[in-house]
């Protein structure tokens, strides 16, 4: 039973790696049939250098991801491969979450918005007010 667990489990990442990669091919083919730009904004440039630096960011977490064994419930993990691939995920995901959290600032600084700011502002309240009620 435990045999075709795991199968299953490697059919279901063959098939998300699959579908990922045939959903960047389609999107960089009808971007490319384009000029490459929608509204002033260079949609074709964008993507490429997403999809560029998620790649780079992934080879790199992969690359200094520690190999240490873990010891967890008594148990130790040492598979180096493993362990690289679960620090890439962690890494990567901590990445793509502060860029996207200073890209939303940044644009909204620039398109200069009050409401974006006050949001902003608000949330960085809201966030060092939950802070102090922790330490008191």
């Amino acid at each position: 039973m435990l045999d075709i667990l795991l199968i299953l489990i490697y059919l279901i990442i063959v098939a998300a790696l699959a579908t990922t990669a045939w959903a960047v091919v389609r999107t960089m083919r009808i971007v490319g049939k384009t000029s490459g730009k929608s509204h002033g904004i260079p949609v074709r440039r964008i993507n490429i250098t997403v999809c560029a630096a998620v790649i780079i960011v992934m080879l790199l977490s992969f690359i200094i991801g520690s190999t240490d064994p873990m010891h967890i419930n008594t148990q130790t993990y040492g598979n180096a491969f493993w362990l690289r691939m679960s620090n890439m995920f962690v890494f990567t995901s901590i990445t793509a979450i502060v860029v996207a959290a200073v890209t939303m600032i940044y644009s909204t600084y620039k398109t200069g918005k009050d409401s974006g700011r006050t949001m902003i502002m608000d949330l960085a309240h809201d966030i060092c007010h939950l802070g102090h009620k922790a330490h008191k």
